[in-house]
């Protein structure tokens, strides 16, 4: 279903708007295009609500929401848009799959606050979505000295798949990866996965294209 129109009190249509700023597809099993857009706190709130309405009527097939700790997952992930220094939505045939938020400090250090993907309203999961998800991530921040996160739903595999560890094996908390990790672990996925910048800077209304 197309996200409709919301309006504010002066009846003035709130636009969803964001930058789309990459474009991905994989190399071995070529699926199609994703494109990766930015979300903007100040314009994208109304937005980023449907879309948590969206994800928490799924069905089981889709996702595991009836767990409460996934939906609660789900509800702190869309909200930290608002207190991110950045996040990001994936779509793939103007369907949304994917979403990350970062923090950044001291300009050095990058907080991985969440990543998550889940299959669209067909119940088709997006091949490699996640992947094409930390390409960008790695390629937006390889010049910071370090991205850290702490894993959730035992996930750290899948973030040992991308050159992150612990900060320290014996509490097996926190992970991270380093600069010149990254710089390793981009040059390993351009094997695998064709990635291109989109720098013109356009604001896309998502209302036009977004389907929920």
């Amino acid at each position: 279903m197309k996200v409709h129109s919301i309006k504010n009190n002066k009846n003035t249509p709130i636009n969803f708007v964001a930058l789309k700023v990459a474009q991905v597809n994989s190399i071995k099993s070529y699926t199609g295009d994703v494109f990766i857009y930015t979300l903007q706190k100040d314009k994208d709130t109304e937005f980023c609500q449907k879309l948590m309405q969206d994800l928490l009527k799924a069905d089981e097939k889709r996702m595991p929401i009836s767990a409460p700790a996934v939906k609660n997952f789900i509800k702190n992930a869309i909200s930290s848009v608002q207190d991110a220094d950045s996040s990001v939505i994936a779509l793939k045939d103007n369907l949304p799959f994917g979403f990350f938020s970062v923090k950044t400090f001291n300009n050095d250090n990058v907080h991985l606050s969440y990543i998550t993907t889940w299959r669209t309203p067909d119940l088709k999961k997006v091949k490699h979505g996640g992947s094409m998800l930390m390409n960008y991530l790695l390629k937006k921040f390889q010049n910071k000295k370090q991205i850290n996160l702490t894993p959730a739903f035992n996930s750290d595999l899948f973030y040992y798949k991308f050159g992150f560890d612990y900060e320290d094996e014996y509490e097996a908390i926190n992970m991270f990866i380093s600069s010149n990790d990254i710089k390793h672990q981009l040059n390993k996925m351009s094997e695998n996965f064709n990635y291109k910048d989109i720098c013109d800077g356009k604001e896309t209304d998502l209302l036009d294209i977004v389907k929920l």
